[in-house]
């Protein structure tokens, strides 16, 4: 995907609804899922166990210390890109395929789908976590309305 002004304002406004979702979703608390989600792989310092091609033991660790330096938890979809939401008139209406939510640091989010609406290039990326931070942090309200 090229960078044209119309790119880069669908993955500023996918980045704004990320946030909006995560603020909404700051205070909730679901019952715990019945198995893992992909997106778990490596938070508790475990090897993936459904993709054995991506063990990498050195990122287990580091993503396991992460996590469990930011204690702040709450549901995250889990497998947001443009694929899983749904548009009319131009603009984003839903997040679809909500099978992979877990509860999560809200930081994990944004960065798997950074590189999911950026097409895994870095200057969309980076647009994508600016466009995110602006629309404001999880849990602080200015995400909502």
């Amino acid at each position: 995907m090229g960078r044209t002004a119309a790119e880069s304002e669908w993955r500023a406004a996918g980045a704004r609804l990320l946030a909006r979702l995560h603020d909404s979703l700051a205070t909730f608390r679901p019952p715990p899922r019945p198995a893992p989600a992909f997106q778990e792989s490596g938070l508790y310092g475990d090897p993936p166990q459904d993709a054995l091609e991506l063990d990498d033991p050195a990122l287990d660790r580091w993503l396991a210390e992460f996590h469990a330096r930011h204690p702040l938890r709450h549901p995250l979809h889990g497998d947001y890109h443009t694929g899983n939401t749904l548009a009319r008139d131009g603009g984003i209406v839903a997040v679809l395929d909500w099978d992979e939510t877990f509860v999560g640091a809200p930081e994990v989010e944004p960065a798997a789908a950074a590189l999911e609406w950026g097409d895994d290039e870095l200057g969309p990326s980076r647009e994508f976590v600016a466009a995110y931070h602006e629309a404001g942090a999880p849990g602080k309200g200015h995400g909502s309305g």
